[in-house]
């Protein structure tokens, strides 16, 4: 791992994730975590990368917001592993972009996102920036 990071968890910014993070962290997660990252990397506006719920589901194949709820929690912890930090994180959101949906006991609506320098590291791995590098 590299020297350690000054970064704030309680902070706005999520984990200013490097490149050789980015393609060790794609390389130890399941194929359907990777559909999660890459949709990100795809939507791309303003420097930071933005997915919903129904968006996320789609692409990893879950049908419910709830085993999607359970996927994300992996990118998480391999995230912490590949960089050493333990309070490491990537996923933020903003309280108001969801509802919950009292009759069914799920979310209905949902917005997460990636912030810079973490997007950009991420679409690096994956070729997306020059095509070095990237990983399948």
């Amino acid at each position: 791992p590299r020297p350690p990071v000054s970064w704030d968890p309680e902070g706005e910014e999520a984990f200013p994730l490097a490149p050789r993070e980015a393609k060790e962290l794609l390389r130890g997660i399941a194929p359907q975590s990777k559909a999660i990252l890459r949709l990100f990397c795809d939507n791309v506006r303003n420097g930071t990368g933005w997915a919903t719920i129904e968006e996320l589901m789609t692409a990893s194949g879950h049908d419910s917001p709830a085993g999607l709820m359970k996927a994300m929690p992996a990118i998480t912890r391999r995230l912490r592993t590949v960089t050493g930090n333990k309070e490491a994180w990537l996923f933020d959101w903003y309280d108001e972009d969801w509802e919950w949906d009292q009759e069914r006991k799920t979310w209905a609506k949902g917005l997460y996102f990636i912030p810079s320098p973490a997007i950009q590291s991420l679409r690096q791995a994956f070729g997306m920036e020059g095509g070095r590098g990237a990983v399948d």
